[in-house]
């Protein structure tokens, strides 16, 4: 029975594809791991930082073997459409609303 628990509670993973023979894959958050984002995502004042969609993507995209894309969040930078494509999909499979501004606040 546990190992039939832990395997429900493994954060999904989803196959996104970028263009023609470019795939990523993009991972549902952990509970600690949303924690961490939304600590990341907040300044000691309750606004959100600006970096908020970049913590998000570095911790949701993964290369084909599932490790991260970028080393860390100050790394996420690209084409914006593209970008803003990835963050669609890890809203999607986070269950995030088209405005996270509320979650990442943890409103």
């Amino acid at each position: 029975m546990r190992d039939s628990l832990k395997a429900i509670l493994a954060p999904r993973v989803e196959p996104f594809e970028l263009g023609p023979g470019v795939a990523v894959k993009v991972k549902e958050l952990s509970l600690k791991e949303r924690i961490s984002w939304r600590e990341a995502s907040i300044e000691a004042d309750g606004k959100l930082k600006d970096n908020w969609i970049a913590e998000l993507l570095f911790r949701c995209v993964r290369d084909e073997d599932g490790s991260a894309v970028w080393d860390a969040p100050e790394d996420v930078d690209g084409s914006e459409s593209v970008l803003g494509k990835l963050l669609e999909a890890a809203q999607r499979v986070n269950g995030l609303a088209a405005d996270s501004t509320k979650e990442a606040q943890g409103n």
